[in-house]
């Protein structure tokens, strides 16, 4: 019973690891613009680079770190459909996001759409990330809360570069383009808690809610991410972007 679960000592411990990784994990996309303190202007010319690389980072742990483990526990057609849900849950989110005037700070127009855009894409794809921490920590397997909050972290970096990047190059200083980085990953912390519990209380949607954090993550890779690096840089750069980051963190399943 989820009543007498709360009673125990394990599930405190556990719901204080995984917010501690959520909130680290947030935190860790703040360090993204820090080079920008020395780069520069350099860096905005690889800001395609950067989107394809985080892409990469995100795509490889969206499969190997959610949807294989869902697909070892239950049927292939229960993590599909999670994946179909989350693509569905993410592009209905970012059209809502999209069309919109934004006025920010002393920006205007495409530069204020195109930063209000990635800041508000990069918080509504953090919500998964803090599911896929929350469902890790929740799955009873051990290490795995560990292994994917570590996983998420280190790919929030390169993320807070792609986010910094462009503000910096409006002309935003690199303390603020590390606060807002900060501040689109605070549903990580926020999502984390609810979906343990859901998991404890409801451990059959399990692969489902695998399934839901990784499609959402790849909805975004592809529909905004790649499309991004794309106008940044020409396909051929993207693509070498994109497969480094996606082998980083391949390496990553053989190191953590």
């Amino acid at each position: 019973m989820l009543s007498m679960d709360f009673a125990s000592n394990d599930l405190w411990t556990t719901l204080f690891a995984a917010m501690t990784a959520a909130i680290i994990s947030m935190l860790a996309t703040g360090l993204g613009p820090l080079p920008l303190l020395w780069g520069g202007e350099r860096l905005k010319n690889f800001l395609g680079e950067a989107y394809a690389f985080a892409g990469g980072l995100m795509f490889s742990a969206s499969f190997f770190n959610l949807m294989a483990p869902g697909l070892e526990r239950a049927h292939v057609l229960k993590v599909a459909l999670g994946v179909f849900l989350g693509c569905l849950a993410f592009w209905a989110a970012d059209k809502a996001i999209r069309g919109r005037e934004w006025k920010m700070w002393d920006l205007e127009d495409a530069g204020a759409r195109r930063i209000a855009l990635i800041i508000g894409t990069m918080f509504i794809h953090s919500l998964p990330e803090g599911i896929a921490i929350g469902v890790a920590f929740g799955s009873g397997e051990p290490g795995f809360g560990l292994y994917m909050a570590v996983a998420i972290t280190i790919h929030n970096i390169p993320e807070g570069l792609a986010i910094g990047v462009p503000m910096r190059s409006e002309g935003l200083s690199v303390g603020r383009a590390s606060a807002w980085a900060i501040f689109s990953s605070l549903p990580q912390p926020i999502g984390a808690l609810p979906a343990l519990l859901a998991v404890w209380a409801f451990r059959p949607l399990l692969p489902y809610l695998l399934g839901f954090a990784a499609g959402a993550m790849m909805f975004l890779v592809l529909a905004e991410m790649l499309s991004e690096a794309l106008e940044q840089t020409n396909p051929i750069r993207m693509a070498w972007g994109f497969m480094i980051g996606f082998v980083v963190m391949l390496l990553l399943q053989y190191v953590i």
